[in-house]
């Protein structure tokens, strides 16, 4: 298994977790949306650092190339 395959994935996983902890707390919104924003433009990064990458994941069920990776940097 490749990491850099579903990079994008995992960097809006952990973003969005990341998030979900910090607005647990009273007042933090901007904080939250600070957060968001860093995750945005860093998942941004990560889809078109990938653009050329092209590969299967489990047993291909989930094919990677280059159409599936410019939609990911579109919707990023």
């Amino acid at each position: 298994m490749s990491l850099p395959l579903f990079a994008s994935e995992l960097v809006l996983i952990l973003g969005s977790g990341l998030v979900f902890a910090i607005s647990l707390g009273a007042g933090r919104g901007r904080l939250a949306a600070r957060v968001t924003a860093v995750t945005a433009l860093v998942n941004l990064g990560v889809c078109l650092a990938s653009l050329s990458i092209q590969g299967d994941l489990f047993h291909h069920a989930y094919r990677v190339d280059a159409l599936s990776q410019l939609f990911k940097c579109f919707i990023a």
